[in-house]
Order: structure tokens, then C-alpha cells, then sequence
């Protein structure tokens, strides 16, 4: 695992800043050496709209220009692996909260670490 974590968080004051250009560009350098054939980026229910809308369409609008090209085909785990959907096995109609699927897979409370 290469980075776990938020973007848009100021280091020193933990504080989330308001910059969605400056968000997106540090989410692009994350992306850097990314190879779509080997690495994955690991989300929950970003094939429906977290990443498409604010990454692609919010870039354009802030001429951040991407590092590397996600494909958001769905049925697919590569790039892109959609915990929503996997668990659900790409059923429309059984949906799981992160909140939820984090209870049922994660690890137990004294075990998770946060940066």
C-alpha cells in the first residue's frame, strides 16, 4: 500500500483546507508512476459518482491535468476496485454503507490507525 488516507488535510493543524484545485493536483501526484495493468486504487462506491464527477469533470473546470487515465468501466476490478460493488457483486439493488462493510471486514478498534 502505497497511501491511505484524505487528501485536502493540512499535515500540521489536521485541519481540511478548501482548495479544490490544489486537492486535485495532490491527488494527480499521487497518481504519478500509476500503472493501470499492475496497481489499483481501492474506494467504496466510486463507479456511481465519487470519482467521476470531482475528479475528471472538477479538473477540467481547474485545468489540473491528469497523470493518469482510470477507466470507470463497470464489472471491472482494474483500476479501479469499488468495494461497494464487489461485496454487492454488481447488484443494483443490494447496496452496503462504507460504515457498514468497514464493521463487518475491518479490523478491531485497537487495531486501526489513522494518519
Amino acid at each position: 500500500m502505497i497511501h491511505c488516507g484524505l487528501l485536502g488535510r493540512e499535515w500540521q493543524t489536521m485541519m481540511f483546507q478548501l482548495d479544490e484545485a490544489r486537492t486535485l493536483r495532490g491527488f494527480r501526484k499521487l497518481l504519478k508512476g500509476f500503472n493501470v495493468s499492475r496497481d489499483l486504487v481501492v474506494v467504496h462506491n466510486v463507479i456511481d459518482f465519487k470519482l467521476p464527477l470531482p475528479l475528471y469533470k472538477r479538473s477540467v473546470i481547474h485545468q489540473v491535468r491528469p497523470t493518469v487515465d482510470l477507466s470507470f468501466a463497470r464489472y471491472r476490478s482494474q483500476p479501479i476496485f469499488d468495494t461497494r460493488h464487489q461485496w454487492n457483486n454488481w447488484s443494483p439493488r443490494k447496496l452496503i454503507l462504507f460504515d457498514r462493510l468497514a464493521k463487518v471486514c475491518g479490523p478491531q478498534k485497537s487495531e486501526v490507525q489513522w494518519d
